[in-house]
């Protein structure tokens, strides 16, 4: 635990991470989101059904590893929110604490200028 409250709050949890990461279609699935898609996108470079896209990726946004835009009259987009998932098991008095550290790339000045552009233009 940190001393902050809320990035506590907003830390995923490690069962979730450990359970989305063991799961081969969601490891398929993060392989191919090298860029915000829709979900028929993702589907179309996995070969997965539309229906299971859709309960992968509600579990990798529940896990805090992905996130879902809205954009008006368009499909919702999919990114993934982390660079790399770091995992710490570490040794305790009553048995072993596991825990997840995800780390997130920082969006560049560009690119937030090049979404409020695309923005504009719609």
């Amino acid at each position: 635990m940190s001393s902050n409250p809320l990035a506590d709050a907003l830390a995923p949890d490690a069962g979730s991470v450990f359970g989305v990461l063991n799961d081969d279609d969601c490891q398929r699935m993060v392989e191919q989101m090298d860029r915000p898609m829709t979900a028929d996108e993702i589907g179309d470079e996995c070969e997965l059904p539309r229906s299971t896209v859709y309960r992968k990726l509600e579990r990798l946004v529940e896990a805090n590893l992905a996130e879902k835009r809205l954009h008006a009259g368009e499909a919702a987009t999919y990114r993934l929110t982390f660079d790399r998932v770091v995992l710490a098991v570490e040794e305790e008095t009553d048995g072993v604490a596991l825990s997840v550290r995800v780390e997130e790339g920082a969006e560049t000045a560009a690119d937030l200028w090049s979404e409020v552009k695309a923005e504009r233009e719609r």
